[in-house]
């Protein structure tokens, strides 16, 4: 669907007029975490604005504690929509210190145990970010 119609045409036809009934079932399937829905994760992005992007944001920071492995491979801090910054920093992490240090107890031992070689920077980085954001 996404090669045939392009990411904005693909987002469109997930979620018109506001029915977000097919676009909710695609976040979730990424929230998964499994490798064939985090293959989407990128080419939505390129067709995602305003909600349908912090749902997609929402869905990856999900899949993050379960397939820490998967999403820190599929950012890219070329695209800040995908960077570290913003997958691994929750927005509004100052308004709830509660559920933040919930979401950091579960995801840090999920990011720290990614031992691929080459997700080793972009690991480190996450979190940083994670721990700069503690609350105290």
């Amino acid at each position: 669907m996404i090669e045939a119609q392009g990411p904005q045409r693909t987002v469109a036809t997930l979620d018109p007029d506001g029915d977000k009934t097919r676009w909710t079932s695609v976040m979730g399937g990424i929230a998964t975490g499994q490798p064939a829905w985090l293959a989407l994760a990128t080419p939505l992005e390129a067709g995602a604005e305003n909600a349908s992007y912090a749902d997609l944001n929402d869905a990856l920071k999900a899949a993050m504690v379960v397939n820490p492995s998967g999403v820190l491979a599929i950012l890219n801090e070329a695209n800040p929509d995908l960077s570290t910054e913003s997958i691994c920093a929750p927005a509004g992490y100052e308004a709830d210190a509660a559920w933040y240090a919930a979401y950091y107890d579960a995801l840090t031992p999920a990011v720290e145990s990614v031992t691929t070689p080459s997700l080793a920077s972009v690991r480190s980085a996450c979190l940083e970010i994670l721990r700069a954001r503690l609350p105290t």
